[in-house]
């Protein structure tokens, strides 16, 4: 029976590997001019949400890059009609509570 305040993240046994898989994901976004935000969230969170296993059971990132996009899109456009105020009221966390809100048990 696995100990129930037990959490651990398979990946920090390969600690090269999430290195890699963060400079991938800069890189693209340089590169893309942040155009590729999106997707390559939505592929990093996927990967580290598969690895975590809390107290013996594992978590599932059900997000889509199509609906970070949506998001990211209606955040600009609001913090842009409202001068900037919705960004520092909300949207800066808006990216956060949508992956937050996508983690359910597998």
């Amino acid at each position: 029976m696995p100990n129930e305040n037990e959490w651990k993240i398979r990946t920090a046994d390969r600690g090269f590997g999430v290195f890699i898989q963060n400079v991938i994901c800069m890189l693209g976004i340089l590169v893309t001019l942040g155009i590729a935000y999106p997707w390559l969230m939505n592929w990093k969170f996927g990967r580290w949400a598969s690895r975590l296993v809390l107290g013996g059971r594992t978590v599932r990132y059900t997000g889509s890059a199509g609906g970070i996009l949506v998001m990211w899109v209606k955040v600009l456009l609001l913090s842009y009609i409202t001068l900037s105020i919705y960004w520092w009221l909300s949207g800066r966390q808006a990216v956060d509570r949508y992956m937050d809100s996508h983690v359910e048990w597998a």
